[in-house]
């Protein structure tokens, strides 16, 4: 029964052979999310591997079947969820990098770091502008001679 079980399927699906979220993670994007939200992550994860694979709406939405737009509006769901970080830098040379964080773990590590630095950046600001003060309030200060 097995066999023709698997001869009756699609090219597609016998290429599926890893579940790249557990039931228990899919449980929990889908009550939070919905299950088109699920199904978009598992698509993300499942390219992991490729080298310079980029996330965009396009791509997904034409290997899952749906429109843009609705890629587009799963994706900022699971932005708004925190099961999905993109961060965009520019290089040297002017080229836009998009570099995506999936899933919680890594959304919440990336997001704490990144508030680090903020106030690292701050907490310097703050460091480098004390001297300033030091040597205007040494200025008021008359000294008594002897």
């Amino acid at each position: 029964m097995k066999n023709l079980e698997y001869r009756t399927m699609t090219k597609k699906a016998k290429r599926v052979k890893h579940m790249y979220l557990t039931l228990g993670d899919k449980k929990a994007i889908i009550i939070e999310c919905g299950d088109a939200a699920a199904i978009l992550l598992d698509y993300y994860y499942s390219k992991i591997g490729v080298p310079d694979f980029k996330h965009t709406d396009k791509k997904a939405s034409f290997a899952l079947g749906w429109s843009e737009r609705k890629a587009k509006d799963i994706r900022l769901k699971l932005i708004r969820a925190n099961y999905i970080y993109q961060e965009t830098t520019k290089s040297n040379r002017g080229r836009k990098i998009i570099t995506t964080y999936l899933g919680r773990a890594a959304v919440r590590e990336v997001i704490s770091c990144t508030a680090l630095e903020e106030k690292t950046e701050e907490y310097f600001t703050q460091l480098l502008e004390i001297p300033n003060d030091i040597a205007d309030i040494e200025e008021d200060v008359v000294y008594a001679s002897s």
